[in-house]
């Protein structure tokens, strides 16, 4: 007797919310199946993302992957303006490969970031093709050239006047 009794009343309070017995269940299986709303980046984020730097080539010469994901803030100066501007828009967990050059990477190679010294200034033993950084690691440069007592060093970034192109993965949005 209550079970009838319960049933007309679970009916009339089901109907009075919109709703009855049968279309409550299918409205939470269809709510549990809908896909939730993707985390856009947007400038002001805090992102995470795994990536894969290249060159034209196809040489690697950077990668995240293996290691902890890389972190910064969209849209604040802290990564080269080519990569900044795709992880904006990226969905979490989606993957793209983005080509830029050098003008949205570390710029153009510039002759004006050259420089002449003395052998005497620099390490002993310096050879063309070492890398020598400055004693409080403000700069680097490459040996380019000796010549009887003076070598020639540039203070171009590695990757100036390189297309550079990049496989990018959001892992997380965190604010």
């Amino acid at each position: 007797m209550r079970r009838l009794v319960l049933l007309p009343l679970l009916t009339l309070v089901l109907a009075a919310c919109g709703g009855s017995a049968d279309s409550s269940d299918a409205d939470a299986a269809a709510a549990a199946a809908a896909p939730a709303v993707a985390e856009i980046a947007a400038a002001g984020n805090q992102v995470s993302v795994h990536y894969t730097g290249s060159l034209d080539d196809g040489t690697e010469f950077d990668s995240s992957v293996g290691k902890d994901p890389l972190q910064f803030q969209v849209g604040a100066g802290q990564m080269i303006p080519g990569f900044d501007a795709a992880v904006q828009g990226m969905a979490v967990g989606e993957t793209k490969t983005v080509t830029f050059g050098p003008e949205d990477g570390y710029g153009e190679w510039d002759e004006a970031m050259t420089m002449e010294v003395a052998l005497s200034d620099l390490p002993e033993g310096v050879a063309v093709g070492d890398d020598l950084i400055a004693g409080d690691g403000s700069a680097t440069a490459k040996v380019t050239e000796i010549s009887g007592e003076m070598a020639t060093l540039d203070l171009n970034h590695i990757l100036a006047g390189k297309a550079l192109t990049f496989e990018i993965t959001l892992v997380s949005i965190d604010s």
